[in-house]
């Protein structure tokens, strides 16, 4: 009985110290990196033209029938975000999924408007010109919309997660999710048209969220953020907004990459007469900044190229002002715009009721998808080769 209660004893304290042990054991994670290029186009070829058609679509039909600000579709696009970031990522404590309210700046807006046409109609053409007199009224239509919008609050919504390595370090990448119509012949706007906004900007959307899955299954060495602009198509005030309420040092920020309408590329009005041209566009030369953003788009160039090289994103540092980007630069913060050729190849249908899927060229967006997501995966683990 006695050798009983020692054998019994015996196992008890066995047991009391392995919990005791257990206790002050830290059990490493196993963390999941990217360490090549061909993990890199295993990743990239589960995309598919249909698959990132219907995304793009289903979007667009979430949204029905506009996404212009205050519409009813414009709140319906949130929500379809915010659901598919709900969805898509993997919900550890490192991922956040904000929704960022804000005040939109009309002033601003009002006051970029006003200088694009002092700068580009007042200094170059007389008031009796045609042309003075049509963006004349543009531009008064313009503002006169932007003032009608001055109590709707914005919403950015922001995926952002942390590195594993350095939580200083930050990438962050942007795609507006608002649209616009204009008549195509006056170029008046139509706050009340259907507008599909295809190419505008449900390509840039869509890319942005296939990203995130990707970012969200993988640990990143530093923090990367995908923010989803809006106001975008009254003025950049979403990203005007984020930039002028950053959490972090502007110095930790390694560069804004946007994306913006990647579906048009034709080559029957291209005046290059080619195919899967598109661009990387930089600020001019003669900006401070330049230096900085050629030395990251040419980089970007190579590790995309890398992944597919039947895509061509050529770097343009002509000072393409047309997107969220120009916010960044404002505040001396490295942007590039992955885009299509605005100047070779610009879509006729851009801002109007006829930007719809089918005339999109999804094979090219597909193959800027895998360039993009691959490129952007090779410059979080830098693989050069």
């Amino acid at each position: 009985m006695k050798m009983s209660i020692l054998v019994m004893n015996s196992r008890l304290l066995i047991i009391l110290i392995l919990i005791s042990l257990s206790s002050n054991l830290v059990v490493a994670k196993k963390v999941k990196i990217i360490k090549s290029n061909y993990e890199i186009q295993q990743i990239t070829s589960k995309f598919n033209r249909s698959k990132v058609l219907q995304q793009i679509q289903e979007f667009i039909f979430k949204s029905h029938p506009s996404r212009f600000v205050g519409t009813r579709g414009h709140l319906k696009s949130r929500e379809y975000i915010y659901s598919q970031l709900k969805t898509l990522t993997q919900k550890t404590d490192n991922e956040s999924i904000i929704k960022q309210e804000f005040t939109p700046n009309i002033s601003k807006s009002i006051k970029m408007y006003k200088d694009d046409f002092q700068r580009e109609i007042v200094k170059k053409f007389n008031p009796k010109d045609s042309k003075y007199k049509k963006w004349d009224l543009i531009t008064k239509k313009t503002i006169s919309l932007i003032k009608s919008k001055k109590n709707i609050k914005g919403q950015n919504i922001i995926w952002r997660k942390e590195g594993y390595i350095n939580q200083k370090k930050e990438l962050i990448i942007g795609a507006h999710y608002d649209n616009i119509s204009h008549n195509l012949i006056t170029w008046l706007p139509e706050p009340t048209a259907d507008t599909p906004g295809a190419d505008n900007n449900a390509t840039g959307v869509v890319l942005a969220l296939n990203l995130i899955k990707v970012l969200s299954d993988i640990d990143l060495p530093f923090n990367i953020s995908v923010v989803f602009f809006d106001f975008a198509e009254l003025g950049f005030l979403g990203s005007d907004y984020y930039v002028n309420n950053l959490k972090i040092k502007k110095s930790n920020i390694v560069a804004f990459l946007n994306l913006e309408m990647l579906g048009h590329d034709t080559k029957d009005i291209d005046m290059e007469k080619k195919l899967r041209n598109m661009r990387i566009y930089i600020s001019k030369n003669t900006n401070p900044i330049n230096s900085k953003e050629s030395k990251i788009a040419k980089k970007l160039r190579k590790l995309g190229r890398n992944i597919t090289s039947a895509v061509n994103f050529k770097i343009i540092d002509n000072g393409f002002n047309a997107s969220d980007h120009i916010s960044f630069r404002e505040k001396n913060i490295p942007s590039l715009t992955f885009t299509q050729s605005w100047d070779t190849d610009f879509n006729p249908l851009y801002h109007s009721s006829k930007d719809v899927p089918e005339t999109l060229n999804s094979q090219t967006y597909l193959l800027s998808t895998k360039y993009i997501i691959g490129a952007t995966l090779a410059f979080l683990f830098d693989i050069n080769s």
